[in-house]
């Protein structure tokens, strides 16, 4: 007599799938940054544009401070480049801006891939911080801004986590997609749950339970036990 086990594991809504984060994309970042420098290259500036320009190159040819707050480390990063030989000190000081500005841009990419973004977006994201028009005004000519929003996307990539979180986690994910589940996050308990889904996709718990009549002079009334190598058959002892 054959009874049929229906009994699986209950039924788990889907958790949202988390893999780690992919180990080209961070390329894909880089190509961000030198897009940023190629097309914005044309538009930088060889001469101050602005009064504060003015005072940028001043201060970093003569010495002396910056308006406040002061911008220290761009006074000192300055004084570096003028001393550069065979380039005009504004043209120099504006090249620093649109590489930093180009950083910017590769990083912000890139913390958006840390979060899951997809290529298309993350690279219409980064865009809009390249192209926007104040923004760029400011990464072509001698100011400060530049540096500072460097500062602001390193600090933003720096506390995005990859996706998957931690390496062990990474780890588990593989494990499971060798083993033909779908990883979860939440640690051990997500990989259960994967475990639990994966046994009632494959159908085992729907092979009937082989109902086995043992010796008739064992005299235990109908007992049912469970034997150790068959797991799918209960024998009637």
């Amino acid at each position: 007599m054959s009874i049929p086990d229906r009994s699986g594991p209950p039924a788990r809504p889907e958790r949202a799938r988390i893999d780690p984060a992919p180990p080209t994309g961070g390329i894909a970042s880089a190509w961000v940054g030198l897009a940023t420098v190629a097309v914005l290259f044309p538009t930088l500036a060889r001469t101050p544009q602005s009064g504060d320009g003015a005072e940028i190159v001043t201060v970093a040819l003569r010495g002396g401070v910056l308006h406040p707050t002061g911008f220290p480390l761009q006074a000192w990063i300055d004084r570096a480049l003028v001393a550069i030989p065979g380039i005009p000190p504004a043209l120099a000081i504006a090249a620093f801006g649109l590489m930093a500005h180009a950083a910017a841009a590769a990083l912000i990419a890139d913390a958006l891939r840390r979060l899951g973004v997809a290529s298309a977006p993350r690279v219409l994201a980064a865009a809009a911080f390249v192209l926007f028009p104040s923004l760029w005004t400011l990464a072509v000519e001698p100011e400060v801004f530049a540096l500072a929003h460097l500062c602001l996307a390193v600090a933003l990539w720096a506390t995005v986590p990859f996706r998957g979180g931690d390496a062990r986690a990474r780890r588990r994910a593989r494990r499971a997609r060798r083993r033909g589940l779908r990883p979860a996050p939440g640690g051990a308990r997500g990989d259960s749950g994967a475990r639990a889904r994966g046994v009632a996709r494959s159908g085992a718990s729907r092979r009937p339970l082989r109902v086995v009549r043992g010796d008739a002079g064992a005299g235990h009334g109908g007992r049912l036990r469970q034997p150790s190598a068959a797991p799918h058959e209960l024998a009637l002892a």
